[in-house]
Protein backbone atom coordinates (compact mmCIF):
# COMPACT_ATOMS: atom_id res chain seq x y z
CA UNK A 1 0.00 0.00 0.00
CA UNK A 2 2.82 2.47 0.68
CA UNK A 3 4.30 2.18 -2.82
CA UNK A 4 1.10 2.54 -4.64
CA UNK A 5 0.77 6.03 -2.55
CA UNK A 6 4.40 6.71 -3.20
CA UNK A 7 3.41 6.03 -6.83
CA UNK A 8 0.45 7.80 -6.81
CA UNK A 9 2.21 10.96 -5.35
CA UNK A 10 4.92 10.88 -8.15
CA UNK A 11 2.06 10.20 -10.75
CA UNK A 12 3.35 7.70 -12.30
CA UNK A 13 1.20 4.48 -12.01
CA UNK A 14 2.83 2.47 -14.55
CA UNK A 15 2.82 -1.42 -14.25
CA UNK A 16 -0.01 -1.32 -11.63
CA UNK A 17 -3.61 -2.74 -12.47
CA UNK A 18 -6.03 0.08 -11.69
CA UNK A 19 -8.81 -1.35 -13.66
CA UNK A 20 -12.45 0.07 -12.45
CA UNK A 21 -11.15 2.97 -10.40
CA UNK A 22 -12.11 6.41 -10.19
CA UNK A 23 -10.51 9.52 -10.71
CA UNK A 24 -13.14 11.65 -10.46
CA UNK A 25 -11.73 15.68 -10.17
CA UNK A 26 -8.48 14.36 -9.55
CA UNK A 27 -5.71 16.58 -10.80
CA UNK A 28 -3.36 13.86 -12.81
CA UNK A 29 -2.08 16.74 -15.03
CA UNK A 30 1.48 14.92 -16.61
CA UNK A 31 0.07 11.35 -15.21
CA UNK A 32 2.33 8.86 -16.88
CA UNK A 33 -0.50 5.70 -17.53
CA UNK A 34 0.87 4.29 -20.42
CA UNK A 35 0.13 0.61 -21.25
CA UNK A 36 -2.36 0.39 -18.31
CA UNK A 37 -5.50 -1.70 -17.63
CA UNK A 38 -7.93 1.02 -16.89
CA UNK A 39 -11.17 -0.03 -17.68
CA UNK A 40 -14.15 1.33 -16.51
CA UNK A 41 -12.09 4.08 -14.72
CA UNK A 42 -13.99 6.65 -13.54
CA UNK A 43 -12.14 10.06 -15.08
CA UNK A 44 -15.11 12.58 -14.50
CA UNK A 45 -13.73 16.40 -14.49
CA UNK A 46 -10.02 15.19 -13.43
CA UNK A 47 -7.42 17.32 -14.84
CA UNK A 48 -5.24 15.06 -16.97
CA UNK A 49 -3.31 18.45 -19.35
CA UNK A 50 -0.55 16.04 -20.95
CA UNK A 51 -1.02 13.06 -19.16
CA UNK A 52 -0.10 9.70 -21.38
CA UNK A 53 -2.31 6.53 -21.92
CA UNK A 54 -0.30 5.17 -24.35
CA UNK A 55 -1.23 1.91 -25.21
CA UNK A 56 -3.05 1.62 -22.40
CA UNK A 57 -6.95 -0.47 -22.41
CA UNK A 58 -9.58 2.09 -21.74
CA UNK A 59 -12.87 0.13 -22.59
CA UNK A 60 -15.80 1.76 -20.59
CA UNK A 61 -14.08 4.43 -19.23
CA UNK A 62 -15.01 7.80 -18.60
CA UNK A 63 -14.18 11.04 -19.10
CA UNK A 64 -17.02 13.52 -18.80
CA UNK A 65 -16.09 16.72 -18.60
CA UNK A 66 -12.38 16.13 -18.46
CA UNK A 67 -9.20 18.94 -18.85
CA UNK A 68 -7.57 16.22 -21.93
CA UNK A 69 -5.33 19.17 -23.61
CA UNK A 70 -2.36 17.39 -25.05
CA UNK A 71 -2.99 13.69 -23.26
CA UNK A 72 -1.30 11.42 -25.94
CA UNK A 73 -3.71 8.52 -26.30
CA UNK A 74 -1.81 6.75 -28.65
CA UNK A 75 -2.74 3.09 -29.86
CA UNK A 76 -4.96 2.89 -27.29
CA UNK A 77 -8.30 1.19 -26.56
CA UNK A 78 -10.94 3.34 -26.25
CA UNK A 79 -14.16 1.51 -27.19
CA UNK A 80 -17.33 1.96 -25.46
CA UNK A 81 -15.49 5.48 -23.50
CA UNK A 82 -17.45 8.89 -22.64
CA UNK A 83 -15.93 11.38 -24.11
CA UNK A 84 -18.71 14.41 -23.55
CA UNK A 85 -18.13 17.99 -23.26
CA UNK A 86 -14.62 17.10 -22.56
CA UNK A 87 -11.89 19.43 -23.67
CA UNK A 88 -9.36 17.60 -25.94
CA UNK A 89 -7.81 20.16 -27.71
CA UNK A 90 -4.15 19.16 -29.39
CA UNK A 91 -4.82 15.30 -28.21
CA UNK A 92 -3.45 12.87 -29.83
CA UNK A 93 -5.36 9.72 -30.57
CA UNK A 94 -3.60 8.07 -33.16
CA UNK A 95 -3.71 4.93 -34.30
CA UNK A 96 -6.54 4.13 -31.23
CA UNK A 97 -9.37 1.42 -31.43
CA UNK A 98 -12.50 4.12 -30.77
CA UNK A 99 -15.52 2.38 -31.89
CA UNK A 100 -18.95 3.28 -30.28
CA UNK A 101 -17.30 6.34 -27.82
CA UNK A 102 -19.22 8.98 -27.69
CA UNK A 103 -17.85 13.23 -27.85
CA UNK A 104 -20.49 14.76 -27.84
CA UNK A 105 -20.12 18.86 -27.65
CA UNK A 106 -16.33 17.74 -26.71
CA UNK A 107 -13.81 20.14 -27.95
CA UNK A 108 -11.10 18.42 -30.55
CA UNK A 109 -9.63 21.39 -31.70
CA UNK A 110 -6.39 20.98 -33.67
CA UNK A 111 -6.98 17.36 -32.56
CA UNK A 112 -4.60 14.11 -34.02
CA UNK A 113 -6.78 11.07 -35.12
CA UNK A 114 -4.52 9.67 -38.08
CA UNK A 115 -5.02 5.81 -38.40
CA UNK A 116 -7.81 5.61 -35.85
CA UNK A 117 -11.27 3.14 -36.08
CA UNK A 118 -13.45 5.62 -34.95
CA UNK A 119 -16.74 3.21 -36.38
CA UNK A 120 -19.96 4.17 -35.13
CA UNK A 121 -18.89 7.41 -32.41
CA UNK A 122 -20.77 10.32 -31.44
CA UNK A 123 -19.69 13.30 -32.51
CA UNK A 124 -22.82 15.46 -32.13
CA UNK A 125 -21.70 19.13 -31.40
CA UNK A 126 -18.45 18.01 -31.70
CA UNK A 127 -15.79 20.82 -32.31
CA UNK A 128 -13.37 19.40 -35.11
CA UNK A 129 -11.96 22.73 -36.24
CA UNK A 130 -8.20 22.30 -37.70
CA UNK A 131 -8.66 18.35 -36.47
CA UNK A 132 -6.24 15.83 -38.25
CA UNK A 133 -8.84 12.91 -39.56
CA UNK A 134 -6.09 11.08 -42.16
CA UNK A 135 -7.21 7.52 -42.88
CA UNK A 136 -9.32 7.51 -40.39
CA UNK A 137 -12.48 5.04 -40.28
CA UNK A 138 -15.53 7.07 -39.24
CA UNK A 139 -18.14 4.27 -40.47
CA UNK A 140 -21.30 4.31 -38.81
CA UNK A 141 -20.57 7.65 -37.06
CA UNK A 142 -23.14 10.82 -35.96
CA UNK A 143 -21.46 14.23 -37.25
CA UNK A 144 -24.71 15.92 -36.40
CA UNK A 145 -23.88 20.07 -35.78
CA UNK A 146 -19.63 19.08 -35.58
CA UNK A 147 -17.72 21.82 -36.54
CA UNK A 148 -15.24 20.26 -38.93
CA UNK A 149 -13.55 24.16 -39.96
CA UNK A 150 -10.26 23.50 -41.07
CA UNK A 151 -10.20 19.68 -40.41
CA UNK A 152 -8.06 17.71 -42.90
CA UNK A 153 -8.70 14.53 -44.25
CA UNK A 154 -7.65 12.02 -47.16
CA UNK A 155 -8.73 9.45 -49.72
CA UNK A 156 -8.25 6.79 -47.02
CA UNK A 157 -10.44 8.52 -44.64
CA UNK A 158 -14.06 6.34 -44.32
CA UNK A 159 -16.70 8.71 -43.34
CA UNK A 160 -20.36 7.93 -42.65
CA UNK A 161 -22.59 6.88 -45.96
CA UNK A 162 -24.28 9.83 -47.55
CA UNK A 163 -22.00 12.16 -45.22
CA UNK A 164 -19.99 14.94 -47.18
CA UNK A 165 -17.22 16.78 -44.76
CA UNK A 166 -16.57 19.77 -47.07
CA UNK A 167 -20.33 20.81 -46.25
CA UNK A 168 -18.92 21.22 -43.30
CA UNK A 169 -15.52 22.93 -43.83
CA UNK A 170 -13.45 19.61 -43.59
CA UNK A 171 -10.22 20.06 -46.17
CA UNK A 172 -9.28 17.10 -48.45
CA UNK A 173 -5.79 17.10 -48.62
CA UNK A 174 -3.04 14.59 -50.79
CA UNK A 175 -1.11 13.84 -47.45
CA UNK A 176 -0.13 10.20 -46.94
CA UNK A 177 -0.03 9.42 -42.70
CA UNK A 178 3.45 7.70 -42.16
CA UNK A 179 4.29 6.56 -38.19
CA UNK A 180 7.59 6.72 -37.04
Amino acid sequence: MAQQKKNWMRKELKGENIMAMKFTGKGLASAQLSEQKLRGSDFSYADLRGANFFSSDLYGAIFFGAMLQKTNFRGARLKHVDFRKSYMNDCVLQKALVRLANFETAILVGASLEGSNLQECIFAGADLREARLLSCDFTGSDFSQADLRGAVYNDKTIWPAGYDPMDYGAIPVDWEVVYT
